[in-house]
This record gives C-alpha cells, sequence and structure tokens, in this order.
C-alpha cells in the first residue's frame, strides 16, 4: 500500500512481520500520518497512536528521518489491522553491553504478547512494546542518555502495569464439552470479588478457552458459554455488569499444546484477569 506519493511501501507479511521500505524517510507522507485515524482492535489502535507519536517527534523534533518513517509505517500498519511485532535486536546496531540487557526485555515483551496482553490489556501492551522499539532506538544511537532512559522507563512502567494486572489473575478449569463452573469455583471467584470490594480493579476480563476436541467454531461457542456462566456468577455476587469484558477465544490460546482432536483440561477454562480501566 502506498500513501499519495510517498515512496514508503508497506511490504508483504514476511515470517509474521511486516517489511518496511523506504527510499528516503523525509519523503515520507507525514501529513497523512497526521490525519489517519487508526481502527479494528483496541490493540492496534493503541499501538497505531503509540507509534504515530514517535514518528512524529522523530520528524518535528528530531529530523531523523529514517526513524521518523519506520515508526510511521508501523502506525499505519497497526492501524490498518496489521501485526505489528516489537523490532528484532538484528535491526538495530546495539553496544554489545546493552544485547543481553535488551534481549531479556524483549522475551518478556513477546512472552506477554503471546499470552494475550494485546487483547486484555491493549494501552499497557501499546506502551510496552512503542517503548521497546524507542529504548532500542535510542541504545543503537547511544547519544543522549535521557533519552535512552526515558524509554526505557516507558517501556519498563509499561511492563510493570502488565506484571501487576497478571498477578491478580484467577482461572477456572472447566470438564469436558462442558460450561458448569466446577463445584470448586466459589473461592476463586469470591477472590475476584473481594479485589473489586477493595477498590483495586475498574474492569475485570473473562477469556473463555476451549481444548482441541471438537470443531473450532463449536469450541469457539464452548468458551463464549463458559466466559458467560463466569459472568453471571460475578454478577449474583454483586459485580456491576459493565464493569465484566468478555473474549471467547475457543482453542485458539491453549495453555497446554495438543494434537488437533486431543482432550486437555488444562486448556479448558476460563481466565479471570482485572484492568485498572478498559485499556490499562
Amino acid at each position: 500500500m502506498i500513501f499519495g506519493n510517498n515512496k514508503f511501501a508497506l511490504g508483504a507479511l514476511m515470517a509474521g512481520e511486516l517489511v518496511f521500505l523506504s527510499a528516503c524517510g523525509a519523503n515520507f507522507d507525514y501529513k497523512s500520518l497526521r490525519q489517519t485515524e487508526a481502527v479494528g482492535t483496541e490493540f492496534g489502535a493503541a499501538l497505531s497512536r503509540a507509534y504515530k507519536e514517535l514518528a512524529l517527534y522523530e520528524a518535528d523534533e528530531m529530523y531523523d528521518w529514517a526513524d521518523a518513517a519506520r515508526y510511521g509505517g508501523k502506525s499505519l500498519a497497526a492501524g490498518a489491522g496489521h501485526q505489528v511485532l516489537p523490532d528484532r535486536l538484528d535491526q538495530r546496531r546495539l553496544p554489545a553491553a546493552a544485547r543481553p540487557i535488551l534481549a531479556a526485555a524483549r522475551g518478556r515483551l513477546t512472552t506477554a504478547l503471546k499470552g494475550g496482553a494485546g487483547a486484555y490489556w491493549p494501552g499497557a501492551a501499546a506502551d510496552a512494546q512503542s517503548g521497546f522499539d524507542c529504548w532500542m532506538e535510542q541504545q543503537e544511537e547511544i547519544i543522549q542518555a535521557d533519552h535512552i532512559a526515558a524509554c526505557r522507563g516507558k517501556f519498563q512502567g509499561a511492563m510493570a502495569r502488565l506484571d501487576a494486572a497478571v498477578r491478580s489473575n484467577s482461572t477456572l478449569y472447566f470438564e469436558f464439552d462442558n460450561a458448569d463452573l466446577a463445584k470448586n469455583a466459589g473461592p476463586a471467584l469470591d477472590k475476584i470479588v473481594a479485589a473489586y470490594r477493595s477498590g483495586a480493579p475498574v474492569t475485570i476480563v473473562l477469556g473463555g478457552h476451549a481444548d482441541r476436541a471438537g470443531p473450532a467454531p463449536y469450541n469457539r461457542a464452548l468458551s463464549r458459554r463458559r466466559s458467560e456462566a463466569v459472568r453471571r456468577a460475578l454478577i449474583e455476587r454483586g459485580i456491576p455488569i459493565q464493569l465484566i469484558s468478555q473474549f471467547a477465544f475457543g482453542e485458539e490460546r491453549p495453555q497446554i499444546a495438543t494434537s488437533d482432536g486431543a482432550r486437555e483440561r488444562r486448556n479448558r477454562r476460563v481466565e479471570i484477569r482485572f484492568s485498572k480501566s478498559n485499556n490499562l
């Protein structure tokens, strides 16, 4: 996709990542970028806004056209609904001493993203990813220590928010081909209610899952019935309906990888997660 007369092109999806090609970053269509509104998922829109902010800062304040175009392309791609991954270490000329630290940070980030951070906590996940890319860029340039610290701080702050949310998680498991709550589900539900009454969460996010036994469409519907069962139980315990969000992932995000058709109890679950706001 080429925007206006811009020579910057969004390449095809390659190995799960978007390849960005730019003849000259200064020729990137920043006017279109400023006017573009992100669409699609909450995470895609949040990521688009975060990369847009980076792109315009690099263009308007730093005159770093190459990185401005890089971030601009990622903003447009995320806003258009494409998967946009954090930069790889081999895309930057990094000091040897910084590589292990950044490698560990990227591993922590990708683990969170694979675990559904973008779906459950899009704002924090977008801040973490854009903060990491910014940190890598500044570490490559290694000119302004305060810029390195600011980007690193953005990443670390966002990851701390994600970690805090994950620590509040609860998981309820279900019998095969069943959406009824187990008899021992009470303590986990009471824990959620106690956290709500303490004033800690603002939004409770439910993610329904299924194992790989049965057709995928059926499993998605089953996972929705499971999350609905948990939602009803929380409402009955006094949690306002407007504070509960639901997702149904079917067999797409197994806790335990299995072959198609396999029964696995740990994949028949509803994950209960907290968010300080809809976007965290």
